[in-house]
Formats: structure tokens, C-alpha cells, sequence
């Protein structure tokens, strides 16, 4: 298992870089803030492409400590990173980018070989191309198959998604995930896509100003308010559910830590682990039970927590059940105000629509 501890300050003229965090192996941890707020900072530090001071440990080897006077350059950490450029060689093929991951490891540390990469990533047809020819889709797994054949320790990803179409875009997360799960290393992952984090995400760093304004699990992270300013329409709950059932009609039923979800059928086999996802903009809140509407799913709760926006809205945190997940309505303040809606409130959160992540 492979635990990275960080503890860092990294100065860069009128900016700088202070933060001390953990990371678990096997997690993906999304590092979400503002432009400027010093996301791919972070990772050129971890890579050793930036000076920075204090200390950086990962599993067993010592990356930084500045009172030791270690500090390992890039070609020493083992780091694969994957950036929205790709940043491929254009003067070789595929093979040629992807072996040169593999260029100073030695063989006794190599756990993937070429071919192999290539069968998980679909590279096989392409491994004589020349890069130019690529689309942004395979550019990009190219430049993950690199970055894979390095045996990293660390994988990091900035904004590796960003540039890529919806297809080329699920198929990567996809593998992504299929990656993370077989090898289990620890993850960093820069993403302005709230969807990306909800689907890759188990914790969260939400960056401001060079400095981690929050931490926690991305389920908890991502109904706070501070997320919910940056994500606008794109703010939501995730929830982990399973499914339960097949109804006779036409429905799945997803047991979940807020309560049972109905959805579309999903041709899985019963107890497959899913993620959904539930924007703030498509739940309605009540303050009794609703029979006369088309709507499936009600989650009952309390109010945990309200925030007035200044375009005469309003943002209401509900925690369903006493230990369950909580999620966000975006409502009006006229309707706030007409359901006398305060901390504590008893409510029924009306779920209108349901993503299915997995």
C-alpha cells in the first residue's frame, strides 16, 4: 500500500503554494479550485519540476525533506503524469511514446509491458502510427499508456479529459477507473468538471489562493456550499447505491445510504455498486408528503443548512436520515420563505432526475 504525506510551501513571486495533505493508495483525490488557485502547481511540485520546501513521502521513499537536504529530481520520483496537452513526442510513433516511459526503469521494476498496455488502452492498431496523425481521444490514452508503463507510484492527472469529446471522454474515464482499481495507486486529479470528479472522485481538495480551503471524502465535499459557488448548475450530490431489484415495470430499484431511487432499468446483475449523481437544480423540497405528481423518488430528511444567493435564489443542504449523505436543492428564496424552511426543518427532498455514473 502506498500512502503519499505531503507538507509543502513552494513560493513563485507573488504567489505561493502552502498546503499539508494525505493521500490513500487506490483513492482518487480530485484537487478542485478557481483558475490561479494553484491546482497543476501542486503536481509540477510533487513531480519535482518545481523547488519547493518541507516534505513529500511516498509509500517508503522520500521524495522532499529540506532538513535533510533531500530533494529528488523528476527522473528519480516515480510519477506518470497525464496533462490536457498530452505532450507526446512528435519524432516517434506510438510505440516509441510509450516505450519511452520505460527508458531508465529497470527491468526488475517494469510491472507492465507494451503489449499489455496497448490491449487495456485499444492501442494495438496504432503502434506504428506517427503521433500527428492521432485524435485527442488517442492522444490521450497514449499518453496515459506512457505515463502507465513508468510503474508510478503517483499517477497524476491535469485536466487529462478537458480537451475530448464525449465518446473519446468515457471511454478514458472508463480505463481510468479500470486502472485505478487493478493497481490501487494513489491518484491526483485536477478537473474543472464536476462530473469527472463525481465519477472518478473519492476525496476532494478544494484550493484557494495556493492554500486547501477544505478536505474531506468528494461525497461530503460536494454538497458544501464552497463547491456548490464554484460549480453553479453543475452542482450536486453523489451517492454510492446498489442495485437492488428489477420492478415488473420497466424500473430499477437502487438502494442507497438517503433511501431506495427508482431509474430506468439498468440490465446489471443485482448488487452491482453504482455512483448517481443528483444536480441541486433537480430537486424540489416539501414539508409533507406529495401524491399527486409524476415524480418517483422522495428522500426524506431535515435542513442542515441554507444559502441566500444573490440572484434570488437559495441553496438548501438536506441530510437524509440521521448518518445518511446529504443532498442540495436549488430553490427559490419566494418558495423558502413560503415554506417557513429553517435548520432543522423536516422536508421531502423531490428528486426529478437521477445520473447513473457507473
Amino acid at each position: 500500500m502506498t500512502r503519499v504525506e505531503v507538507d509543502i510551501s513552494c513560493p513563485r513571486g507573488d504567489f505561493a503554494l502552502r498546503l499539508a495533505f494525505g493521500a490513500e493508495s487506490g483513492e482518487v483525490t480530485s484537487v478542485f479550485g478557481r483558475s490561479g488557485s494553484g491546482k497543476t502547481t501542486l503536481l509540477l511540485a510533487l513531480a519535482g519540476h518545481l523547488r519547493a520546501r518541507g516534505k513529500i513521502r511516498v509509500g517508503d521513499e522520500v521524495w522532499l525533506d529540506s532538513e535533510k537536504d533531500i530533494d529528488l529530481p523528476p527522473h528519480r520520483r516515480a510519477v506518470g503524469w497525464v496533462s490536457q496537452e498530452s505532450d507526446l513526442f512528435g519524432h516517434l510513433d506510438v510505440r516509441g511514446n510509450l516505450l519511452f516511459g520505460q527508458i531508465r526503469l529497470p527491468v526488475a521494476e517494469r510491472v507492465l509491458g507494451l503489449d499489455e498496455v496497448a490491449r487495456d488502452l485499444g492501442l494495438q492498431g496504432l503502434l506504428d502510427r506517427r503521433v500527428a496523425g492521432l485524435s485527442g481521444g488517442e492522444r490521450q490514452r497514449v499518453a496515459l499508456g506512457r505515463a502507465l508503463l513508468r510503474a508510478p507510484h503517483l499517477l497524476l492527472l491535469d485536466e487529462p479529459l478537458a480537451a475530448l469529446d464525449g465518446e473519446s471522454r468515457a471511454i478514458l474515464v472508463e480505463r481510468l477507473d479500470e486502472l485505478r482499481e487493478r493497481f490501487a495507486w494513489p491518484v491526483l486529479l485536477v478537473s474543472h468538471s464536476i462530473r469527472e470528479v463525481a465519477r472518478l472522485a473519492d476525496r476532494m481538495l478544494l484550493m484557494r489562493e495556493g492554500s486547501i480551503e477544505a478536505s474531506g471524502t468528494a461525497s461530503e465535499l460536494l454538497t458544501s456550499f464552497a463547491v456548490d459557488r464554484l460549480a453553479g448548475e453543475d452542482s450536486g450530490a453523489v451517492l454510492e447505491a446498489a442495485l437492488a431489484a428489477q420492478e415488473d415495470d420497466g424500473l430499477s430499484r437502487l438502494d442507497t445510504g438517503a433511501g431506495p431511487i427508482l431509474v430506468r432499468r439498468l440490465d446489471r446483475p443485482i448488487g452491482t455498486r453504482l455512483r448517481l449523481q443528483i444536480l441541486a437544480s433537480d430537486v424540489s423540497l416539501a414539508t409533507g408528503p406529495v401524491t399527486n405528481d409524476s415524480v418517483l423518488n422522495s428522500l426524506a430528511g431535515r435542513v442542515e443548512a441554507v444559502e441566500i444567493l444573490s440572484e434570488g435564489a437559495a441553496v438548501v443542504r438536506v441530510r437524509c436520515g440521521e448518518k445518511g449523505p446529504a443532498i442540495l436543492a436549488r430553490i427559490t428564496r419566494r418558495s423558502l420563505a413560503r415554506l417557513g424552511l429553517t435548520v432543522g426543518s423536516p422536508v421531502e427532498a423531490r428528486v426529478k432526475a437521477v445520473s447513473v455514473l457507473d
